[in-house]
């Protein structure tokens, strides 16, 4: 019998090498339990794109927490200075439809103590709250309640932030009344007042309007108010994951990755929770950690970066749009974006213009990739990609394992193979995978890529199951 060409003889023995190389990483992988989420971490997670609306009384006068100080108190302490002319929240819908966000969160409470739904809360001597939409010369009308009726009628899940820290109405500021320095037009509560005022709103805010798919905590909990706020959790938001509240043993919780600037520091680590009031991205699954914490970034997309609309302050170019949205959706964590409502009531027509061209990326470029592999239970997928014009500019591929099993990859590699050749030459690698891992080539491709090959070289209880999809760069508008 006539012997194989000596290429192919070669690239023979590197496979057989390669599998050998990758069964014993399967027997090195640390022996233990990987953490898995709850259900409501799973649906967080798989979201990919969260909003997070900015509307409140700092839109009337500067970005800040609190907006509102000595200088501008006299006329920001009136419910009529929240004064949007043409308020129409399916304007909003709109630009999240653009972008392709799953979900929505809008600030029914900022710094200054404002609230935008009508309130039957009440002050120390018996009465009304006062300061929100339905007090004294306000706008009258239910923000918080036409915000969950169209976020429903267009089926997007919708939260809400409240910020139980801050409240310049109640002289408040880190979760502490000042003991002086009261402005006429602020109310004069002791800290047990201040905190019977911050439960009490929560609590009607989350028994009025539905279920709700996140909770923000800006800042945490106080461990003064801790256990009567978790025992509202579980009365009417059982089912909501908590952002940055810092319970002892959450089990819905979500992390702060550590940084707003929609760029964390690859890798990006659902295992692994934060100490209260930190931010971080997590650590390996082969360091034995025992909880698991999907990664929330949040980011300012207005330049310079405010989360308030501020007059003639554009949204950041596509091309940074691009590095964050490959920074986060691209590496485990969720991109939890801005969109700041101006002081009509609607998105600025330049940022809706803006949202929409990222919109317009995203799916132009990761909507259909060139090729896909089924999900398997692997520790290597073979993907054969057509040999078309897209398929020679393949650049990019998209990496996932089924995080409902935790995560569990910590090292992989991808590689080519070229029309004409046998032989596998590197294409990327990396560590965390998570969610999902969109991998840029890291060296220019050369040649026609016929074949990709995903190699999961490290983890912890592997295999894992995965899928690998290659895209191609033809295809991002």
């Amino acid at each position: 019998c006539e012997l194989a060409p000596l290429s192919l003889r070669v690239s023979e023995l590197f496979n057989r090498m390669l599998l050998l190389s990758i069964a014993w990483a399967v027997l090195a992988v640390v022996d233990g339990s990987v953490p898995i989420p709850t259900a409501a971490q799973l649906r967080y997670q798989r979201q990919e794109l969260v909003g997070i609306t900015h509307f409140n009384m700092a839109t009337f006068y500067r970005n800040g927490d609190p907006a509102c100080d000595s200088s501008n108190w006299g006329t920001s302490q009136k419910p009529a200075s929240f004064a949007p002319t043409n308020l129409n929240v399916s304007n909003w819908i709109a630009s999240y439809e653009a972008v392709g966000v799953k979900s929505v969160i809008l600030t029914a409470k900022h710094g200054c103590g404002f609230l935008l739904w009508p309130t039957n809360v009440t002050l120390p001597d018996g009465s009304n709250y006062g300061y929100h939409v339905g007090g004294s010369g306000g706008i009258g009308v239910d923000i918080v309640a036409e915000f969950a009726k169209s976020m429903t009628a267009a089926g997007l899940p919708y939260s809400f932030y409240y910020s139980l820290k801050d409240s310049f109405y109640l002289n408040a500021i880190s979760d502490n009344v000042k003991p002086s320095g009261l402005l006429p037009g602020q109310i004069n509560v002791t800290q047990d007042q201040f905190e019977d005022i911050s439960v009490a709103a929560v609590e009607e805010l989350w028994s009025r309007y539905g279920a709700l798919n996140e909770i923000w905590f800006d800042g945490g909990i106080s461990a003064r108010i801790s256990a009567r706020i978790i025992a509202l959790l579980n009365k009417y938001q059982p089912n909501a994951v908590t952002y940055g509240a810092g319970i002892l043993n959450d089990r819905n919780e979500v992390d702060w990755i550590g940084t707003e600037t929609g760029e964390p520091k690859y890798p990006v680590w659902s295992t692994g929770c934060n100490k209260p009031g930190g931010g971080s991205t997590g650590v390996s699954p082969d360091s034995n950690p025992t909880e698991y914490c999907p990664k929330g970034a949040d980011c300012t997309l207005q330049s310079p970066d405010v989360w308030f609309w501020v007059p003639n302050t554009p949204i950041k170019p596509l091309s940074q749009l691009q590095t964050m949205y490959h920074d986060t959706v691209g590496a485990n964590a969720v991109m939890e974006m801005d969109f700041a409502i101006d002081r009509t009531g609607n998105i600025d027509p330049t940022h809706a213009a803006r949202y929409a061209e990222f919109g317009d990326w995203i799916r132009s470029c990761y909507g259909t990739p060139v090729a896909s592999s089924p999900w398997a239970t692997t520790n290597s997928v073979v993907l054969d990609v057509p040999t078309t014009e897209a398929a020679a500019v393949v650049d990019r591929v998209a990496i996932q394992e089924d995080i409902a099993q935790g995560q569990r990859i910590t090292q992989f590699t991808v590689e080519y193979q070229a029309q004409g050749t046998p032989e596998w030459s590197l294409f990327a690698t990396g560590s965390a995978v998570g969610h999902k891992r969109i991998a840029l080539a890291t060296a220019s491709v050369n040649g026609l890529i016929t074949k990709l090959r995903l190699n999961v070289t490290g983890g912890v209880e592997l295999p894992a199951n995965i899928t690998l999809a290659a895209f191609s760069k033809n295809g991002c508008v």
